[in-house]
């Protein structure tokens, strides 16, 4: 299978991913949240390598990929806690295609092809698009611009992380599930210290009735969400490895956000309109182009 492919499931399962995770942290404090769907995606890809007779073992690069990947979904996930619809935050997140692919050029020495630089550039104008369409609704928290900062660091955090991929992609026996092993491994890590340290102030996390493990459909989140949360990184690690420029993939997972912001406006009864529409559809359009020419 090549990395078109790859990119392609990374959108659909990223999607599934941020929905789950919205609906989670409706019921479940972020720091809880993140740590224990990321043991759900452990376990998953433990189970998977050990049936596949995967050696694995301990590599710089893949751990450096879980280190900055892990603080990135903690930004990540305190935005998603600010804006009723995942996709806003996505769609200025995913500027993070702009800085993967320069810094791929940067550090890999690869070549830019000017049409591709043209579909990437319409596919940002169409999350741009998405985003003013998204600022029409009202929101009290929307108002507030932290989830701007969050989602931006966020973005950085994982271009950084992007270029480690590549780098453990390009390492001698490197496996893809070997890179997942290690990545998910680090940041769950990440994600538990934490929680523990953040556990004196659980009862101000808590004050918006936010609880862990008290009905079945804590359970239900963290399951679906740790299924999802593996699938993406596992498809997306394919994806990256096979990918002469991370960049091209990120762009193609760009496509998740139009999934992503058409999913929550159902399922969060929140209208799209008309600017909104036509970012999608140039995001849909731009993203087959990238990925046939």
């Amino acid at each position: 299978m090549n990395w078109i492919f790859y990119s392609f499931l990374t959108a659909i399962t990223g999607s599934f991913w941020n929905i789950e995770n919205k609906m989670g942290l409706d019921y479940i404090q972020t720091a809880g949240f993140i740590a224990y769907f990321n043991l759900v995606a452990l376990l998953l890809i433990l189970l998977f390598a050990f049936y596949k007779r995967v050696k694995l073992r301990p590599e710089k690069y893949s751990i450096l990929c879980g280190i900055t990947q892990g603080t990135a979904l903690l930004f990540l996930n305190y935005a998603f806690n600010l804006i009723p619809n995942p996709g806003i935050i996505m769609a200025v997140f995913r500027i993070q295609v702009l800085f993967t692919l320069f810094l791929n050029i940067l550090v890999f020495k690869t070549r830019l092809e000017l049409n591709k630089l043209l579909f990437i550039f319409l596919v940002l104008v169409g999350i741009y698009l998405i985003a003013i369409g998204q600022r029409g609704h009202k929101d009290s928290k929307t108002e507030h611009m932290t989830w701007i900062v969050y989602s931006i660091i966020a973005a950085i955090l994982m271009s950084i992380k992007d270029i480690f991929i590549k780098f453990a992609s390009n390492v001698k026996k490197n496996t893809v599930d070997n890179i997942v092993v290690n990545t998910i491994f680090i940041q769950t890590i990440i994600f538990l210290l934490y929680d523990f340290i953040k556990q004196e102030n659980l009862d101000a996390l808590n004050k918006h009735n936010k609880s862990i493990f008290h009905s079945f459909t804590d359970y239900k989140y963290i399951l679906l969400c740790g299924v999802a949360y593996f699938l993406y990184i596992y498809f997306l690690s394919a994806a990256c490895k096979l990918a002469k420029n991370v960049g091209y993939v990120k762009a193609i997972d760009c496509l998740g956000i139009a999934i992503t912001t058409i999913a929550a406006s159902y399922l969060f009864d929140k209208p799209i309109n008309i600017t909104t529409i036509i970012g999608i559809v140039l995001i849909i359009i731009n993203i087959i182009l990238l990925s046939i020419l």
